[in-house]
């Protein structure tokens, strides 16, 4: 069962120079970049093709997506494809989630927003081989089951 002593389910928190996070949360795990656990997808501010500037979703110096506009519909894009990349059976060479299981997970994104930590929370936390969710199974972010859904039937289209 992947909840910590006291039945608490784990969570992401945030990190920040401001105040003492790590002091509160001695054991939680970084998964921002530069980490193995960090999202390779960033949300930049960049020059549209179109003129002007508008946010995008970047792979290295490489845009993935542009033309987005808002900060917020950036955020859940490169969630959305953080997913699909950790969901492909292809990739040898990608962590596994399982060494999360049972623990808090610290990244730089703002709580009310979605973050990749969400997909490794859900990942790591997720159904046993027999199928079944652990008790107070935690989910993710609000937004990111609509995001997915969009996303995959912008796909199918």
């Amino acid at each position: 069962m992947p909840a910590r002593e006291g039945g608490v389910m784990p969570k992401r928190i945030q990190m920040s120079r401001q105040r003492p996070w790590r002091a509160e949360n001695p054991d939680a795990v970084i998964v921002a970049r530069p980490s193995k656990w960090g999202n390779p997808l960033r949300v930049v501010r960049t020059e549209c093709s179109l003129g002007g500037l508008c946010w995008a979703v970047a792979l290295g110096q490489m845009v993935v997506q542009q033309h987005l506009d808002s900060d917020q519909r950036a955020r859940e894009l490169a969630v959305s494809f953080f997913r699909s990349w950790m969901d492909e059976d292809d990739h040898h060479d990608l962590p596994d989630p399982s060494e999360l299981r049972g623990r808090d997970l610290a990244c730089w994104c703002p709580p009310a927003h979605p973050c990749h930590a969400d997909v490794l929370l859900e990942l790591a936390n997720g159904p046993d081989d027999e199928g079944v969710l652990p008790r107070n199974h935690p989910t993710p972010h609000p937004n990111y089951t609509n995001v997915v859904s969009a996303h995959q039937e912008g796909a199918q289209q």
